[in-house]
């Protein structure tokens, strides 16, 4: 992380961005034509928001990308119940889910992609 603090600017994924750098390429064809083509219409419509790290010193050279979108982690009845019942490491989940019937939980989901950082 210290390459992106040290020599970048964070920026909002945004039209004239895309028209003002060179194109951004990570090697991975389906994430390239995502950032490319169709995050500008992810944030249009409210589904994520894009940002991209350009270097400071050649702000037309974007090196890493990313999505944030808002997702769910769905947890089903029986799943529950097998959970609660595991082991006592397993008290914490009981006070944070209390025998609610609620089955889905707040999430995000994290979209990243560079040439130069792998992650996973």
């Amino acid at each position: 992380m210290a390459f992106l603090e040290e020599n970048c600017v964070l920026n909002i994924l945004t039209d004239g961005i895309l028209s003002e750098c060179h194109p951004f390429v990570c090697g991975d064809d389906d994430m390239d034509e995502f950032f490319q083509k169709d995050a500008l219409d992810y944030t249009r419509y409210r589904m994520g928001k894009s940002y991209c790290f350009r270097m400071k010193d050649d702000t037309q050279t974007i090196v890493a990308c990313f999505t944030v979108s808002n997702d769910s982690i769905r947890i089903y009845e029986s799943e529950c119940g097998s959970l609660m019942n595991q082991t006592r490491q397993d008290a914490a989940l009981q006070l944070l889910m209390p025998r609610m019937n609620l089955t889905c939980y707040a999430s995000m989901n994290i979209m990243v992609s560079s040439p130069f950082f792998h992650v996973r």
